[in-house]
């Protein structure tokens, strides 16, 4: 089983995740969608240690995905992160008071070591091999 369930409407979005964290040693599942997630959850195996949603998705939101994995007795104590695009307040309240443990913002993954320490904080460090960091300036 993942570490890390991915549930992100974008596809681009959910596999450019799932890439940075499996470079810190996390094994991710992407689903793309909220229904596609609830379908995971209800045929779900094994617990993953953390679920990342996402709150704005076309066919369910995150917050009603939330509402289903509290609902549902085998899931309710997954640890759950959102991570939307939308930074105002209100979006952040709505999700805590609905349970969700933590709120970041997209933008955050632009500090990504301070990124993956909110991740480490959640779960612990990961089991895997840590790759080296991705060279991100390159001169010619």
């Amino acid at each position: 089983m993942a570490d890390i369930l991915i549930v992100d409407g974008i596809s681009d979005n959910c596999n450019l995740l799932a890439k940075l964290l499996s470079r810190d040693g996390y094994s991710c599942n992407c689903v793309f969608g909220g229904r596609e997630a609830i379908d995971y959850f209800n045929n779900l195996q094994e617990l993953p240690r953390l679920v990342i949603l996402d709150y704005a998705m076309p066919d369910i939101d995150g917050i009603q995905v939330l509402r289903h994995i509290r609902d549902t007795p085998a899931i309710a104590s997954l640890r759950v992160l959102f991570f939307s695009a939308h930074e105002e307040p209100l979006y952040r309240d709505n999700a805590l008071s609905s349970g969700a443990d933590a709120y970041l913002p997209k933008s955050s993954i632009l500090n990504l070591d301070r990124f993956l320490k909110i991740i480490r904080s959640h779960i612990g460090p990961s089991d895997g091999p840590i790759l080296p960091p991705l060279k991100t300036d390159q001169h010619p």
